[in-house]
């Protein structure tokens, strides 16, 4: 029954082509190379404390290079913060917030051995780029300077100013990057409209169930976390009289399964997912759609 009544969620999607008009980018063989090339620089964050400055610098070299309208357009300001880098793409009506598009270069280690193909190669495999960074997240990071590139290039001005920020230690909780850039924009008083991270991949073939074809999935949150350090001063006591209440031991325990007992609201089902499941389960085997 549930089947008969759920709603028509079918797309009729009309395929774009090159000719359509001046919003598209093509896949050339220039464009892939560097994003190759932003691949193959090792820009590995090993500890908060501990970055690869080297391949770093050479990574913010490989963006100016590659870029040049960027890099050059009255429209755009350019401030570094340690080895982030802040964009600003100064927008036709100052009355409007701005956007925020955030990534950053920055990769995590790589265990070679598990990998197909060497994780800093770049290499092209069955329409696939293989390394380190095609996925977190310099997929997003090149993904923006194409955009923003061919965007400057047709003459255009946004209508709102774009704030840009890539960060280079995020994968080591952005101490040196994204937390001083927040607090030069905080100080600034600058208030977003709305912001864009990193968000979610495309599944590929399979990994979605019921699902033939790839899926791309929809994120407007990210789950965070607290780190809380918990302590008490009790009077001692001894073994053979021990305190009504457990003494100092039990109460800390007591504190610890309260908060065990008492998690945030879990918020899943009031927010996008619940019609992306549904427009996903439009395209699921007959089977699952009855679920």
């Amino acid at each position: 029954m549930r089947t008969f009544l759920f709603p028509d969620f079918q797309q009729r999607v009309i395929p774009c082509s090159p000719e359509e008009g001046t919003e598209f980018i093509a896949a050339t063989d220039a464009l892939l190379a560097r994003f190759q090339e932003a691949i193959r620089l090792q820009t590995i964050s090993y500890s908060v404390h501990e970055t690869n400055s080297s391949a770093l610098n050479l990574m913010l070299e490989h963006i100016v290079q590659s870029y040049p309208t960027i890099h050059s357009s009255p429209l755009v300001t350019l401030e570094r913060f340690n080895l982030s880098s802040l964009y600003i793409v100064k927008g036709s009506d100052q009355s409007l917030k701005p956007v925020l598009l955030t990534g950053h270069i920055d990769v995590v280690p790589a265990e070679y051995d598990k990998w197909s193909f060497h994780p800093f190669s770049g290499t092209v495999d069955d329409g696939l780029v293989y390394g380190r960074g095609t996925l977190d997240n310099k997929n997003t990071v090149f993904g923006i300077l194409e955009a923003l590139e061919h965007f400057l290039l047709t003459g255009k001005q946004p209508k709102r100013d774009i704030y840009i920020v890539f960060g280079h230690d995020e994968e080591v909780m952005g101490l040196y990057g994204a937390k001083v850039v927040t607090a030069e924009l905080r100080k600034r008083g600058v208030r977003f409209a709305f912001m864009m991270d990193e968000g979610c991949p495309v599944l590929k073939n399979g990994n979605f169930p019921g699902v033939n074809g790839p899926v791309g999935l929809i994120c407007i949150a990210e789950k965070g976390f607290a780190t809380l350090k918990l302590s008490i001063e009790h009077p001692g006591g001894h073994a053979s009289a021990p305190p009504p209440n457990g003494g100092a031991i039990t109460m800390l325990s007591n504190a610890i399964i309260a908060l065990h007992n008492n998690p945030m609201p879990n918020l899943f089902g009031q927010g996008i997912e619940v019609p992306m499941f549904e427009h996903a389960a439009a395209s699921q085997s007959w089977l699952f759609r009855m679920l």
